[in-house]
């Protein structure tokens, strides 16, 4: 290579150099900077800044310097332009590469090439200087150190217990939503009675916990948990039947004054709400189909039927004078009778007359039987009728007490599932445990007590043992013997609740020979100070009253 393109080659590598060096520190401050954006952003926040943002912001610095650096590299014509200006060349290196571009050769030409080449021989392109800014490189240096000092900035106490919250409210949320939903499914395979499953509604439960989402916002998850408790509730309420609950124990209250024993279990039963056996129990109160049963015997067994629906309609009357007068006061509300039914006052006021009725049918039959004649063909039919219309009542009423009973469950679970909910509240704000937790943990754990020694120490006489002296038998007593042939035959022991003093069973443990000397005198210590309390500054005299 000619000497003058190899001396213009050295300075154009100069001239990068030192070109690449300020583009670096540009760089450099450039992502400093826009990495303490991106920490003050996140610092403003509470949160520590992502590590993943100091490898990003490097790489992006490093590609934007290279960027930079290739596209500012110097051309030859500014190389020539600098080596004439750095080292005095008066244009000698920028018209030879004129001359050589033009093609000029010859005469003056060769003269140039000459005193050109002869001028840069011995050059040294390390005059040229690299040029670091000292302000740039210092602030550049201070930003730098600033960014790199934000990665010991943790995330502050506060946002780390609301994440935890956010974090614990989330998982809550979720472990509510599937208990509830086990619990639903659990209540859809508990129940037998096919009525009971229709007043669950299961489907309708189970879109009610389907809208507990998983969220982070505890306020929001309270806000859906005690909607849920709303609904379960609104729909427990629904199904009250509290009015018919309190007439059923007057009608029990009644039957218990019979001296039937079978009216008094239907009593039992009624009183305890045990519906579905208190129905079985009206069944075989039926009048029964037989036709070889005599008239009398039919009126004795109608007569047990007969009275227990008396003391049903009296209660039904007096319930039925409390509730206008309650309701003319107080206006409660009705409980709620979906399907339509009668009043249970009037089912007891009808089941009255029927049965009345019937026995005044089968009394004619009765009378007309013991005068000997024949029975007339219509009261046959009168009396069957009747029988028939008893019967249906009774069975009317075995109906109402299963539904009753279908009613009474299904509002015990929903307001079960109700009282989780409730309880679900606590649960997601930490100040209660689950409620589907079990009771106890999961199981025992194992206990170790360090303090407990291998072997036993012998007693030894420490000075401090009493022996007791005497004679057996000798002397008072707490108890006395009293021979059964002497006395009045009965005996009486009576306990007494005596405080057991032990004056000097610590002192013994201290007098042992195997305890140091400093425990000792710690532990006098400790008893002495605990003991030393100031007494209490008497209270000034009051001063007399000045006298009027």
């Amino acid at each position: 290579m000619p000497p003058i393109d190899a001396f213009l080659s050295a300075v154009r590598r100069r001239l990068n150099a030192r070109r690449s060096l300020r583009i670096l520190l540009w760089s450099l401050c450039i992502g400093a900077v826009a990495l303490l954006a991106v920490a003050g952003g996140y610092f403003a926040k509470g949160y520590a800044v992502p590590k993943i943002w100091y490898p990003v912001m490097g790489g992006l610095t490093l590609v934007g310097a290279v960027t930079a650096i290739l596209l500012r590299r110097a051309t030859p014509d500014e190389a020539s332009h600098a080596a004439d200006a750095w080292f005095g060349l008066k244009d000698a290196v920028t018209s030879h590469r004129q001359f050589t571009r033009e093609a000029k050769t010859g005469g003056f030409y060769e003269m140039q090439l000459a005193s050109t080449q002869q001028a840069v021989e011995g050059l040294k392109v390390s005059r040229i200087p690299l040029a670091v800014p000292a302000r740039l490189a210092s602030v550049c240096g201070l930003l730098v150190l600033g960014a790199g000092l934000t990665a010991i900035k943790a995330t502050s106490p506060e946002v780390l217990a609301r994440e935890n919250q956010e974090s614990l409210t989330a998982e809550r949320t979720e472990q509510m939503r599937k208990e509830l939903e086990e619990m639903i499914q659990e209540l859809e395979k508990g129940t037998d009675d096919p009525e009971e499953q229709k007043l669950l509604q299961t489907d309708e439960l189970k879109k009610w916990v389907a809208e507990l989402k998983s969220t982070k916002d505890l306020n929001e998850a309270m806000r859906r948990m005690a909607e849920l408790e709303r609904k379960l509730d609104r729909a427990a309420k629904a199904l009250s039947q509290k009015r018919d609950e309190q007439l059923l124990k007057q009608v029990a209250e009644e039957l218990e004054k019979e001296e039937d024993p079978a009216t008094r279990e239907l009593a039992k039963k009624l009183k305890n709400e045990q519906f579905r056996d208190a129905a079985k129990d009206l069944e075989s109160l039926k009048p029964q189909d037989d036709a070889e049963k005599r008239i009398s015997d039919k009126r004795r067994e109608l007569a047990k039927l007969k009275a227990a629906a008396k003391r049903m309609a009296a209660a039904a009357r007096n319930q039925s004078t409390k509730n206008k007068s309650s309701n003319s006061r107080d206006k409660e509300p009705q409980d709620s009778n979906p399907s339509s039914e009668p009043p249970l006052e009037d089912q007891l006021s009808e089941l009255e007359k029927d049965a009345n009725d019937y026995d005044e049918a089968l009394k004619d039959m009765e009378d007309m039987d013991k005068l000997g004649g024949k029975i007339d063909a219509s009261k046959l039919a009168e009396g069957d009728k009747l029988k028939k219309g008893l019967s249906d009542k009774l069975g009317k009423m075995g109906s109402r007490l299963k539904q009753m009973a279908a009613k009474k469950g299904a509002a015990s679970r929903l307001q079960g599932l109700a009282r989780n909910a409730g309880k679900g509240q606590g649960f997601l704000n930490g100040r209660m445990p689950s409620p589907f937790a079990g009771v106890g943990g999961k199981k025992p754990g194992d206990g170790t007590i360090e303090s407990r020694r291998e072997g036993k120490d012998e007693l030894s006489d420490n000075g401090q043992l009493t022996q007791i002296k005497g004679i057996k038998g000798a002397g008072p007593s707490v108890i006395q013997v009293e021979s059964a042939d002497e006395g009045t035959g009965v005996s009486h022991r009576r306990g007494e609740a005596r405080e057991r003093t032990f004056r000097r069973q610590f002192e013994s443990f201290v007098n042992r020979e195997d305890v140091p000397e400093d425990m000792k005198q710690g532990v006098k210590q400790y008893f002495e100070s605990i003991h030393d309390v100031e007494p209490d500054p008497e209270p000034a005299p009051a001063e007399p009253a000045p006298a009027k």
